[in-house]
């Protein structure tokens, strides 16, 4: 419980992991709302319903679909993402989506 602060910002953090990638998300889409296009802040907000939805002990189907129609919200708006240049390498922009994790997503 409590407030994570990110002393550095949290464009600073590299390969977050534990708790601090769990304090993370709580706060991330409150972050960029109003400082990020509108579509980035829906792309990510779709990644973070994901994330919370994977880790039901007992998903059902309704929270199946849930999941699907977050997926869907995602694929349909994740161009923002490459065309702000915010998927980055080491020293560049990444302009594809060879993500292995996000691949994974679509198994569930």
């Amino acid at each position: 419980t409590g407030y994570h602060h990110f002393s550095g910002g949290f464009s600073k953090l590299k390969q977050v992991m534990g708790r601090v990638h769990q304090d993370l998300q709580h706060y991330i889409v409150g972050l960029i709302t109003g400082a990020a296009p509108r579509q980035f802040v829906i792309v990510i907000h779709a990644l973070m319903d994901i994330q919370y939805m994977a880790q039901s002990p007992s998903p059902d189907e309704n929270l199946l679909v849930c999941i699907d129609r977050s997926l869907l919200i995602f694929h349909e708006n994740k161009d923002i993402i490459i065309s702000l240049k915010a998927r980055m390498g080491t020293k560049k922009p990444i302009n594809n989506w060879f993500i292995p994790k996000l691949e994974l997503m679509q198994s569930i």
